[in-house]
């Protein structure tokens, strides 16, 4: 076996290699992800601790991608005559970065459905839901409106704080006749928390999980408990 018949056959190898390990990459670090995020939701704690593997992940992508482009180089140069390995060549490259690509696109949505699933039961194993719906259909008028962080007013009960709220936000929509109280935490471009609202036949079922569009650059997602109550997550 001649030399350059020895250089592309180990090219191959090498190209194939960085392939199979682009696809382990995509299937895996996903599912890690959003692993980290329901367990910090089930802790209560807060979102997007795993983009330190999104890094790791996008980091491993250029290395390997370049890797693999640079192989193929290599291959394509040793034996540019054959159209066939030319061809492989360029699909070793290909397919794996398309699969790291579209995989990345969903893992900022993926985790964060996988952190209010996690969420979503520890409110309901830390907060008095019964009593905060009972509550809104008390709250005095003029509350209503008004937004509070950390200095809460007295008429709120201590059901309603114990689970340390960074804020409450009471809601009031005139036009549809419906009132909310938002219990949040974080701000900014990053905020979760829970809403308190109006039972409807119309809110989702449990466990349904609601998309919203705020602008380009940012959404809210949104996890039924049951009705007229569910998590968020805005980022």
């Amino acid at each position: 076996m001649s030399e350059t018949k020895k250089s592309s056959i180990k090219a191959s190898k090498i190209q194939i290699c960085v392939a199979a390990i682009f696809i382990i990459l995509a299937l895996v670090l996903p599912s890690i992800s959003r692993y980290i995020e329901y367990r910090h939701g089930l802790a209560g704690s807060v979102p997007g601790t795993s983009l330190l593997v999104i890094l790791i992940y996008i980091a491993l992508i250029c290395l390997l991608g370049t890797l693999s482009f640079v192989v193929g180089i290599f291959h394509i140069y040793r034996d540019p005559r054959s159209f066939r390995k030319s061809f492989i060549a360029v699909i070793l490259v290909l397919i794996p970065t398309i699969i790291a690509y579209i995989s990345l696109r969903f893992f900022t949505t993926g985790s964060a459905k996988y952190f209010l699933k996690g969420f979503s039961k520890w409110v309901v194993a830390n907060v008095d839901l019964d009593e905060l719906e009972k509550w809104r259909s008390n709250v005095p008028e003029q509350y209503w409106g008004q937004h509070y962080r950390y200095d809460f007013p007295k008429v709120i009960p201590t059901f309603a704080v114990i689970f340390k709220p960074k804020f409450i936000r009471f809601s009031e929509n005139i036009y549809y006749d419906i009132r909310s109280i938002e219990f949040g935490w974080g701000g900014g471009m990053s905020e979760w928390g829970f809403v308190i609202t109006e039972p409807s036949e119309e809110t989702s079922k449990h466990g349904e999980i609601n998309i919203i569009q705020i602008h380009e650059s940012l959404i809210e997602i949104r996890r039924t408990i049951r009705p007229g109550i569910y998590v968020y997550l805005v980022g």
